[in-house]
């Protein structure tokens, strides 16, 4: 029994593995179960036998690709949690860099095909994932705004925030190892000298940017609370 049930195990992480890849090269439409379980060197049951359905595997698959990025890159990228507010926004702010511009994170590349072709089927497993670094990014906006910072300003001040790091993720350098097709063919997302000069400058010069921008209008919206207030 020990046997099968670590049989078992292989079989479902071999899955997973090769669905994430084959979803990230193709998205969901073009991805067949023969072709993942051709792959994952597993019996063409198997997907409905671990995961249910092909929609589950595609959900799972996104959720392991992102775990994964997340153990290679933790969210707060190691500021503890009794540094400065700032400090610590800018390891959530890096962490986020780092995830978007590693070619290793699929699961943007998954994102990339959902966006253009979209099934809504990572809806709820990409909101149970994300919620919390959201949340997350909140308090750390909300405890630099200060006293006096309404639920919007924290939320608007935080979608400035998320929405610079995320605008890099179409300038990533995505991978298809699965495609037969030459890589430098692959169509490339947003502006061709955009992508350009992001890539040139690096993780940490994007992230000093975000962090000059960021502070300076936080910086902005405390001097209307302190007026208001006064």
């Amino acid at each position: 029994m020990r046997m099968k049930r670590s049989d078992g195990v292989e079989t479902r992480q071999k899955l997973l593995e090769a669905a994430s890849n084959i979803f990230a090269d193709r998205g969901y439409h073009d991805a067949t179960v023969a072709a993942i379980c051709k792959m994952a060197k597993a019996n063409i049951a198997a997907v409905n036998y671990y995961f249910g359905s092909k929609e589950e595997l595609y959900a799972e698959a996104w959720r392991y690709t992102f775990e994964l990025t997340h153990e290679k890159h933790p969210h707060d990228d190691g500021v503890p949690a009794t540094a400065p507010a700032e400090e610590r926004l800018r390891g959530a702010v890096r962490s986020l860099m780092k995830r978007i511009l590693d070619p290793d994170s699929r699961n943007f590349d998954i994102v990339h095909k959902e966006i253009a072709n979209p099934t809504g089927l990572l809806h709820q497993v990409m909101t149970e994932s994300i919620e919390p670094l959201r949340k997350n990014f909140q308090s750390l906006v909300k405890e630099l705004l200060g006293d006096g910072a309404t639920e919007e300003m924290v939320m608007l001040c935080e979608w400035s925030v998320h929405s610079m790091c995320l605008g890099v993720m179409f300038c990533r350098e995505p991978k298809y190892p699965n495609s037969k097709a030459n890589i430098k063919n692959m169509p490339k997302v947003g502006c061709p000298k955009t992508r350009e000069v992001f890539l040139s400058m690096g993780v940490d010069a994007l992230v000093d940017h975000v962090m000059l921008f960021s502070l300076a209008g936080i910086k902005e919206f405390r001097k209307q609370l302190a007026g208001a207030v006064s």
